[in-house]
């Protein structure tokens, strides 16, 4: 009877003790999470969102002019190929008459072969000609470019353009657009380098009539001696559309 008094009491006792342990532990895990709310509420920064009107608001010109641009390049990189006229190429530069699609924004290359000596003799790489004695814009090596009257370009107006060359492999560019005025600007440029920016020189590309030049200066030389240096290719690449007459 003993044994069954005391071990109710203990029953009794353990229950009150868990009770009591259950509220303390509940008011102590009530308080720390009031103190640690308490904590975020005085740490945490909310981000002021600034309003704009819905048409996004007044742009500078400033803006307007770098969004223009951006667009311009963009447009114009994806436009690149996609034009009603094809791009042509040539793997011989002896004197020949041509007729190109008229387009007023295009690119040329010429392609000088690997280890060809650029002689400053008369003598040169020739290339694209509005006449087939070599008169008016011309783009071709002439020379080595530099030397004398030598030139990797000859524009409207007869002045000539120079970059020193002295032995292959080349890849001239000749980047060539429309401006505001009746010519075209070139930029020239040797192995992916902007050697030459030319204002106002160039033509469209129905002006271009002639590869190479007629006579002497057509004779095919591997030497210092008056003549043709070949060429691995010539290309005519259109970025616009066809000039509709």
């Amino acid at each position: 009877m003993d044994i069954v008094y005391l071990s109710f009491k203990l029953f009794i006792y353990f229950t009150i003790l868990f009770v009591f342990i259950f509220v303390i532990g509940n008011m102590i895990l009530d308080i720390r999470n009031t103190g640690n709310e308490k904590k975020n509420v005085e740490t945490t920064k909310v981000k002021q969102v600034k309003k704009e009107n819905w048409w996004g608001g007044i742009k500078s010109g400033k803006w307007w002019k770098k969004f223009r641009n951006n667009n311009e390049e963009l447009n114009r990189d994806f436009l690149e190929g996609f034009t009603n006229v094809n791009q042509k190429t040539f793997y011989n530069n002896e004197f020949q008459q041509i007729i190109l699609p008229n387009v007023e924004n295009y690119n040329l290359e010429i392609a000088i072969p690997t280890d060809q000596q650029i002689y400053p003799t008369v003598q040169g790489n020739w290339g694209f000609y509005t006449t087939e004695t070599g008169g008016g814009f011309t783009v071709g090596v002439y020379r080595d470019g530099y030397t004398a009257d030598g030139c990797l370009l000859k524009g409207v107006s007869e002045k000539r353009y120079k970059h020193m060359l002295e032995r292959g492999p080349y890849v001239i560019r000749y980047e060539i657009r429309k401006n505001k005025n009746p010519n075209q600007d070139i930029k020239i440029f040797v192995n992916n380098k902007e050697v030459e920016y030319v204002e106002n020189e160039g033509v469209s590309s129905g002006k271009l009539k002639y590869i190479g030049i007629n006579g002497d200066l057509n004779k095919k030389t591997d030497s210092n001696a008056t003549g043709r240096r070949p060429l691995d290719y010539l290309k005519f690449i259109p970025i616009t559309n066809e000039i509709k007459e």
